[in-house]
């Protein structure tokens, strides 16, 4: 019988928590052949994961808040991608060519999750 080896971690085991997850970010969530799929944001290409289950959740959120806003677009990136600093709510973002305005940005452990509301309505 033909045993087979599952290697979870093929770095370095000096690494800390945050390096590790640093480097899955690239590795496994952002990579094209998993999760991730090749945007343009405001005229710069990157990779991001689009994730329609959550927006739904939120907007059900915020639906049954009361609040008249639902987002169009949910999507999470490297925070390092936005070399002049991380965008704001308010503010305008060009996303594969069409106008949005940021509605939130959170930042966790490197990586932001970002929601946009059409601009100018639908």
């Amino acid at each position: 019988m033909k045993s087979t080896k599952i290697i979870l971690w093929t770095t370095s085991t000096t690494m800390n928590f945050k390096e590790r997850i640093a480097e899955d970010i690239n590795k496994v969530f952002l990579n094209n052949n998993f999760f991730g799929e090749e945007v343009t944001i405001n005229n710069q290409t990157t990779t991001v994961v689009i994730d329609e289950d959550a927006l739904r959740d939120r907007n059900l959120a915020i639906v049954k808040s009361g609040k008249l806003r639902v987002d169009d677009l949910l999507f999470y990136c490297e925070k390092r991608f936005f070399k002049n600093g991380i965008p704001t709510p308010e503010k305008r973002m060009d996303f594969n060519g069409k106008e949005y305005t940021i509605t939130s940005v959170k930042d966790d452990m490197g990586m932001l999750t970002i929601t946009l509301q059409r601009y100018g309505g639908r």
